[in-house]
């Protein structure tokens, strides 16, 4: 089984969580994903993009770490 499949049975099997923390959470995630991806957050797997990760990797430095 792929992994997207797995993590998408894992949301829709997901456990209740109380409407205030939902909503919270999804706050959050608005502050980190594009619109699309609001509400699944981090259940779902991102696509594996080597050249971000490079880019990304490049731009660390002990001056912009905190």
């Amino acid at each position: 089984m792929k992994l997207s499949a797995v993590c998408e049975v894992t949301f829709h099997y997901q456990d209740k969580v109380p409407p205030i923390d939902y909503v919270v959470t999804v706050a959050a995630n608005m502050e980190t994903y594009p619109p699309q991806d609001w509400l699944v957050g981090e259940s779902l797997p991102s696509n594996f993009n080597p050249e971000i990760i490079q880019m990304t990797l490049k731009e660390l430095s002990p001056k912009t770490v905190r």
